[in-house]
C-alpha cells in the first residue's frame, strides 16, 4: 500500500475489506489470512487513482458507493467500472465536497452528507423480500408517451422477470440480481417500444423457489 494514511475500511457482501486513503482506494481480497499468517491479496482500484477516499457504503448489489472530494462514484461489485458518477454537474448534489455516505438498504436511498448539507439519492437496490407478498407493479396503465418506466418492486432473492404478451410471446427478460425492484422502459429485447395491450409480468427466484404473475396494460398514444 502507498498510502497509509487511512481514511475508512468497509467489508462486502463477498468479504472483501475495502479501503480508503488520501490519494487511492484498495481492496483487500482475503482479509482472514491475517489470522493464519498467509499471504495477503492486495491491489489498487484504478478506476479511482488519485481520488482522495472519504467514506464508502455497500449497497444491496454489492456495488461500492465511494465518496471523495469531487462527488460521489458508484464502482461494480468488483471496482474494475465506474457505473455511475454523481456531482453538481449532473445531479441535485448540493456539494461536490462529500463528508459521510450510508445506504438505507430497506428503502434503496444512499444517504450523502456534505459541507452543505445532506442530499438523498434513491435507487433500486433494495433488499430482496423473503417471498413475494408484497408484489406490485406500477403505474397502471403504463402510458410510454406519459410515464418514463414501470416499476416492478417486492421481488424476492435472485429473481428474474419476464413480460410476455398475452399470447405467451417474451419480450423482454430483466435480471433483478439482489435488488427487490426492477424498472421495465416499455421496450422489448431489441429496444422498440412495444404495441398497445395487456402484458404478464412473471417474476421467479431462484433463492425462494416461488414465482408470480401479474398483469399490466400498456396504452400507447
Amino acid at each position: 500500500m502507498g498510502d497509509n494514511s487511512q481514511t475508512t475500511l468497509v467489508s462486502d457482501k463477498d468479504g472483501a475489506l475495502w479501503i480508503g486513503t488520501t490519494d487511492q482506494l484498495y481492496v483487500l481480497a482475503n482479509p482472514g489470512a491475517v489470522l493464519t499468517n498467509s499471504s495477503l491479496f492486495m491491489r489498487e482500484v484504478s478506476a479511482l487513482q488519485g481520488q482522495s477516499i472519504v467514506d464508502i457504503a455497500v449497497d444491496p448489489q454489492n456495488n461500492k458507493w465511494v465518496a471523495t472530494k469531487e462527488g460521489v462514484f458508484v464502482l461494480d461489485p468488483d471496482g474494475i467500472e465506474i457505473i455511475n458518477e454523481y456531482n453538481t454537474d449532473n445531479s441535485l448534489l448540493v456539494s461536490n465536497d462529500i463528508l459521510s455516505i450510508g445506504f438505507d438498504a430497506f428503502n434503496g436511498r444512499c444517504l450523502i452528507g456534505t459541507n452543505e448539507g445532506l442530499s438523498v439519492a434513491h435507487t433500486t437496490s433494495l433488499t430482496p423480500n423473503e417471498s413475494f407478498s408484497n408484489l406490485r407493479c406500477y403505474p397502471q396503465p403504463f402510458t410510454p408517451e406519459q410515464h418514463d418506466y414501470v416499476v416492478v418492486e417486492g421481488l424476492a432473492g435472485e429473481s428474474s422477470v419476464h413480460i410476455a404478451s398475452i399470447d405467451g410471446t417474451v419480450v423482454r427478460v430483466l435480471d433483478a440480481g439482489d435488488s427487490q425492484k426492477v424498472v421495465w422502459d416499455g421496450t422489448n429485447q431489441r429496444g422498440e417500444l412495444v404495441p398497445t395491450g395487456v402484458y404478464y409480468i412473471g417474476v421467479g427466484s431462484e433463492t425462494q423457489d416461488s414465482s408470480s404473475v401479474l398483469k399490466l396494460a400498456v396504452v400507447r398514444k
